[in-house]
């Protein structure tokens, strides 16, 4: 049997990144160790230009098993126009979206030719997703998914985020075009991103970040972060490097540790 492909798409944004998207990268290593054939498009990528119809060409040149979007606040519109688009196309791969915006509003994406949201962090999630479309599972029994069957909406359990993060595969860099992201040398940091810890014990009332992560700071071990700064160093030539996480140093003696 082939390999399941899955394309994994970051609709354009009016707020173009210069960083590779990391959830999306975490997203494409974890199905790649699934036994996955992966390629990703950013449409929000500093240098991109890449247009509905470019994505329409390769969706009919992949013949993906499953279309993943990863959507926040900024390509909620971009994210609706592309897949009204990709409905009209005579696949069978069902259109599944995640991140903060589906995980907040799981219902609404829903009335936007989406089959399924998928709610907080979703490496395990999507995983058992791409079983499903390949006959080993039943939807019924996947945790942390919004989905729409015969027009009526069904919302399974919360999936509880995975404790250790050093079990989690690095996110899959090899996938993005460095060229959408990189002009000069002085850019590679721009795929240089790390993410040391997730979750979050407050509960502000602005940020959804608990909702998506859970209330339950988990970080991963100073070896583990030092292993992909290594990787990173030996593969991408980078020497500068930027912690995006939420709330970095809220246990300070792990970042004595690191340090």
């Amino acid at each position: 049997m082939d390999k399941p492909r899955v394309l994994l798409i970051k609709p354009h944004s009016p707020v173009t990144l210069n960083l590779i998207p990391l959830g999306l990268g975490y997203i494409a290593g974890e199905l790649e160790n699934h036994g996955c054939h992966v390629r990703i498009i950013d449409m929000s990528a500093h240098y991109a230009s890449i247009t509905i119809n470019d994505v329409v060409e390769e969706i009919g040149s992949f013949s993906p098993h499953l279309i993943g979007f990863s959507i926040d606040i900024t390509s909620v519109r971009s994210s609706h126009r592309l897949s009204e688009e990709i409905s009209k196309l005579d696949t069978k791969a069902p259109l599944v979206c995640g991140g903060y915006y589906p995980t907040q509003f799981p219902r609404k994406v829903l009335d936007h030719h989406f089959d399924i949201a998928v709610r907080g962090e979703g490496e395990e999630t999507i995983c058992e997703l791409v079983d499903l479309v390949m006959g080993k599972r039943d939807i019924k029994d996947i945790s942390g998914i919004t989905y729409k069957k015969d027009k009526e909406i069904f919302e399974n359990p919360p999936r509880e985020p995975p404790e250790d993060l050093d079990k989690v595969p690095f996110p899959a860099r090899h996938l993005f075009d460095e060229n959408t992201y990189i002009r000069d040398v002085n850019e590679r940091i721009n795929l240089g991103g790390l993410v040391s810890s997730r979750g979050c014990p407050y509960r502000c009332s602005y940020c959804c970040l608990y909702q998506m992560s859970g209330h339950v700071h988990r970080y991963r071990s100073a070896e583990n972060i030092i292993r992909e700064i290594r990787y990173m160093m030996d593969r991408y030539h980078i020497n500068e490097f930027s912690f995006n996480d939420d709330i970095f140093t809220l246990n300070k003696e792990r970042v004595k540790v690191l340090c």
